[in-house]
This record gives C-alpha cells, structure tokens and sequence, in this order.
C-alpha cells in the first residue's frame, strides 16, 4: 500500500512515503544478516544488561493432587531478581470454567524449591472442609 501511495502523483506522494518503504527493507535486510554473523561474544556481554529481569505478572496455575488429601500442589516461576526482592503475583488456579484470581505474595530471600501455602484454596471434603493449595518456588535465572 506505501509502495503506491509512494508512486502515485497526488499530494500523497513524496519522500516520507519512500522512507517507510527504505526502512522495512533495511530491517527485513538487517534480521536476515544477523542470522547469519556468527556470534562475535557481545551477545553474552548485552545480554546481562538486556535480559528480563521479572516474570509475568499473572501467572496460569495447573495444580495437582499428589495425594489422596484435599491439598493441591502447583509451581510458581520467578526471577531471581524477584527472589531477593520479593513480589506480588496474580495466579489463576483454573476450576473448569471457572478461573478466579488470587494475589500472592512472594517474601524477599525466597529460595529455589520453597513451598508457599495458600490457606484453603485446596479442594473441598465431604464435610466442607477445605484443603490448602501448595505453589513451589522455581526461580529462573538462577544465581
């Protein structure tokens, strides 16, 4: 559509038209070029500097039963940054259709395997009473 709006004789046409269409192919010309350098060791030097340091904020919770019990266990993925820090996340535990939010509340110095419990968030007893859901720390990036 730029190319002719670019060729076309109208009011339209001019150089801001051309300069659109120049830095598409550049960069098209640039990702295909850079597949192909070989890796020159700066790459790992930015990547320190470039690297997501949080994860999402919302996080999607496939809990399981690993007992017979009313308890849940699932896993919970943080940064590491995160782990020193601590942080808030929303998970979504999904119950079928159903797919409520919870606020969670990551404690600072948390370490890699450590199980947070949710208190009642686990699945329901014959008597109404309710298990607790269980999220194990995995923290990515680790130091």
């Amino acid at each position: 559509m730029q190319v002719l709006n670019a060729a076309g004789s109208g009011a339209g046409a001019g150089i801001a038209w051309w300069a659109h269409i120049g830095g598409f192919g550049a960069g098209f010309l640039m990702v295909k070029f850079n597949s192909k350098v070989p890796g020159t060791g700066l790459n790992k030097k930015i990547s320190r500097y470039t690297a997501r340091k949080y994860t999402p904020k919302l996080q999607m919770i496939a809990a399981s039963s690993e007992t017979a019990g009313p308890d849940l266990f699932g896993n919970i993925e943080i940064s590491t940054i995160e782990s020193i820090t601590g942080a808030h996340k929303l998970v979504s535990i999904p119950w079928g259709f159903y797919k409520p939010l919870y606020k969670v509340k990551i404690p600072p110095g948390v370490k890699q395997g450590t199980k947070l419990k949710l208190k009642g968030m686990g699945k329901a007893t014959a008597t109404g009473l309710k298990g607790d859901m269980y999220l194990t720390v995995n923290i990515k990036n680790a130091i």
